[in-house]
């Protein structure tokens, strides 16, 4: 029970939200105060903090936490940093001595007037940034002060007060991440003792969109340093693609080619996809407006695609009903899609987890169109991609019969771990015990074959 324990996450609540949380509701999702935790005395290593100040570092049990868990604690989750203008901050990060991993959602300054230092992380191998809506050169001394990093995500910078600061050649703070990360990647990685091994470009469309004089010699210089050092990006957009592509004039192709090694995963398509060979992309996301999405070509053949390591793929299905202009245009493009993505007859051979959702932008019924969910057979998962291990279906409201064929059809493949259904209303008793020749499709899968299974309805999860 113990190693169990060990693998969990828990939450930790500030003591002002702890009150307005149910007390069953939290310790389903394993979340507490700190003296809730500590008086329950396991060991964990991964922890996520949820608080509003700095009043959580100056609980009197966390000199106690500190010296418990500072030692194993593995990885954290925080929802806001302070960027360790008060001592106790400073102090609780850097009793963190075997951190490997730390996510921040928002790193915010509290006090203009308050002196910003930054922890020192000797052992931080991952180091995830969502939002620095303060001082806007803290984030890139953090990633310094991590001498053992291996990957990181840079953050938006957000707040009007954050938008210049004093760099060279007067650019503007947005652009002022590209110079620095080009600094970087050429001050580390050149020293010969840098650990890192990818970026991840996650929302970082701005980062490169900003016309300015010099964007193209920055371009150069991240593309050749990437290539140099053998860098990994990770969810990389198409908008730093077609930059790419249209900055460099009849060159762009060779620099697509160049940089089209290093992509691990990519969000989107475009036709300058074509345009390169990604042999290490492991993972696929593709955000689709079905109403405007036409680039059928960029779905490379069975016999022809270059993508030998792909390994996961991610579809959100949504339309936007004004575009459409036909009463059969829905139904056409949703079909256009299944020839090429879901094809039986070009199956994705390498592909071991499949994310598909229906509603990614919405959480209501009538939203969710019927064209887009009858086009789509239960033959189409599991045909299309034979060597299927881990499925998630969002928001699929169809009949229960083609439930129970995909039960059968995942049974038959002898290969699925792990499926997930998030906001399938149509579920019912037959989904999973009707009545079948030869017993519930459901159970014949679920026995032959251990699997994790997980339903979620409206944000709440439970285990079955």
């Amino acid at each position: 029970m113990t190693d169990k324990l060990e693998e969990l996450t828990v939450t930790i609540l500030d003591d002002m939200r702890a009150i307005h949380e149910n007390y069953a509701d939290r310790m389903r999702g394993f979340q507490m105060t700190l003296k809730m935790f500590m008086e329950m005395g396991v060991k964990v290593t991964s922890f996520k903090f949820e608080i509003r100040d700095t009043a959580i570092f100056q609980h009197p049990l966390m000199p106690l936490f500190r010296e418990k868990y500072g030692k194993i604690m593995r990885k954290l989750k925080v929802s806001h940093m302070f960027m360790c203008q008060k001592n106790c901050e400073l102090e609780f990060y850097e009793s963190l001595t075997s951190l490997r991993s730390l996510e921040i959602t928002r790193l915010v300054q509290k006090s203009g007037k308050a002196y910003c230092r930054v922890p020192y992380l000797a052992t931080l191998k991952n180091l995830h940034l969502e939002k620095n809506q303060g001082m806007p050169a803290y984030h890139w001394s953090m990633i310094e002060n991590c001498p053992q990093l291996e990957t990181f995500r840079l953050p938006l910078v957000h707040g009007k007060e954050t938008i210049f600061m004093d760099v060279d050649d007067g650019l503007e703070q947005e652009n002022c991440d590209v110079q620095q990360l080009v600094d970087y990647l050429e001050r580390y990685c050149g020293s010969g003792n840098s650990m890192l091994k990818a970026i991840d470009l996650t929302d970082r469309v701005p980062f490169w969109e900003l016309m300015f004089e010099r964007r193209n010699f920055f371009l150069e210089q991240f593309v050749n340093l990437v290539s140099q050092y053998g860098v990994q990006l990770k969810n990389v957009g198409i908008d730093l693609l077609n930059i790419i592509h249209d900055e460099f004039g009849i060159q762009g192709g060779d620099e697509l080619r160049r940089i089209g090694s290093y992509i691990t995963s990519l969000c989107d398509l475009s036709p300058v996809v074509k345009l390169m060979p990604l042999p290490n992309l492991e993972r696929l996301t593709i955000d689709m407006d079905i109403t405007n999405f036409s680039h059928w070509e960029l779905f490379p053949d069975g016999e022809n695609r270059n993508w030998p390591k792909l390994n996961s793929i991610s579809v959100d299905f949504f339309p936007i009903f004004s575009r459409l202009r036909q009463p059969n245009e829905l139904r056409d493009k949703m079909i256009g899609i299944k020839q090429h993505l879901f094809n039986v007859a070009r199956p994705w051979e390498t592909v071991e987890e499949l994310y598909v959702s229906f509603s990614p932008r919405r959480n209501l019924r009538s939203s969710r169109d019927p064209v887009i969910l009858e086009v789509l057979e239960p033959e189409d998962f599991y045909g299309a991609f034979p060597n299927l291990k881990k499925l998630r279906i969002s928001a699929w409201d169809v009949e229960s019969e083609k439930w129970v064929r995909l039960w059968i059809g995942l049974a038959a493949l002898g290969k699925i771990e792990e499926v997930i259904l998030e906001d399938c209303f149509n579920l019912n008793d037959d989904v999973f015990i009707g009545n079948v020749t030869d017993g519930p499709a459901f159970l014949r899968m679920t026995c032959e074959r251990l699997i994790l299974f997980k339903l979620t309805a409206l944000s709440n999860c439970a285990l079955i």
